[in-house]
């Protein structure tokens, strides 16, 4: 077993959707309507509760009540994103923005709608006008370094993620920049950056894996072995660290264990991945043959 088997390493940047929790417009061009406030208070205590589908029914009673205020047609398309409606999520996204163009949030979240419909480019509009409005709007940021990266533009994708870490300090956003610097060769680079994202938040179990394969890269096989372990620790279902660490085991000459991160590779590998799956039954029997 080599180093040729390594997994590619994933990039993940999960962000929520944000709800807009109450007004913040200092002028008004019309009354805020009671009725249609309650509603909305309503619908936000079932939002962050997690009934979407009850959220959504106040929401739509709020938007009834006052068809001129933004933030209900954006909470109704919040709703309708956690739903997974994306086409009805943009259609009230965009009346949001209609009713209030100069609110971030608005853009920031249809956005989040082109990524959700796979289109990259219209995307990048919405989160460019987030930041237009607001220089110092981390996820959007945060969401157009990861459009970038996807792209394998990785100029722009360092750039934005830069703007980010300058805005804030995030394990996701730092362990992101040291894909960047692991894609292009540039090992020592990708090393601090992966270890300043632990030292921002020790249980990011992303960056202990990242590092792991960095040090596999570099055959340095115990330290490897331990960043896999750590991983490992902190997500124990997630598969990739076992695979991994199987083949460090292996050039470790530590054949047993390497037999047991298989086995549990394969235990909580997704079951339509039949190849890696196959792959490593494979491993198994040829280790038990040694």
């Amino acid at each position: 077993m080599g180093g040729k088997n390594i997994f590619c390493v994933t990039l993940f940047l999960f962000i929520a959707v944000s709800c807009n929790t109450k007004n913040n417009s200092n002028k008004k061009k019309h009354e805020m309507n009671p009725r249609a406030v309650e509603y909305n208070k309503e619908g936000l205590d079932l939002f962050f509760k997690g009934d979407y589908t009850g959220a959504l029914q106040k929401f739509e009673k709020a938007a009834g009540e006052d068809t001129e205020e933004a933030e209900y047609p954006n909470n109704i398309g919040t709703c309708y994103l956690r739903l997974n409606k994306t086409n009805e999520a943009k259609k009230y996204y965009e009346r949001a923005i209609a009713l209030k163009p100069d609110f971030p949030l608005y853009h920031y979240n249809l956005g989040l709608t082109y990524v959700n419909l796979n289109n990259p480019e219209m995307a990048l509009v919405s989160l460019k006008k987030c930041i237009e409005l607001d220089k110092r709007y981390f996820l959007a940021w945060a969401q157009i370094g990861l459009i970038y990266y996807q792209q394998k533009k990785y100029d722009l994708a360092k750039e934005a993620w830069e703007k980010a870490s300058a805005i804030k300090q995030d394990a996701e956003v730092e362990n992101n920049i040291g894909m960047i610097y692991l894609e292009t060769g540039k090992i020592p680079l990708a090393e601090k950056q992966f270890k300043k994202a632990i030292a921002i938040n020790d249980d990011f179990y992303l960056a202990h894996y990242n590092l792991g394969v960095l040090y596999q890269k570099q055959k340095k096989y115990a330290d490897a072995n331990s960043a896999y372990e750590k991983a490992i620790e902190l997500n124990p279902t997630n598969y990739m660290p076992y695979y991994n660490r199987a083949i460090v085991l292996t050039e470790l000459g530590k054949k047993k264990e390497a037999i047991a991160a298989l086995e549990s590779f394969i235990k909580y590998c997704p079951p339509g991945m039949t190849e890696p799956i196959r792959g490593a039954k494979k491993r198994i029997a040829e280790l038990k043959k040694k």
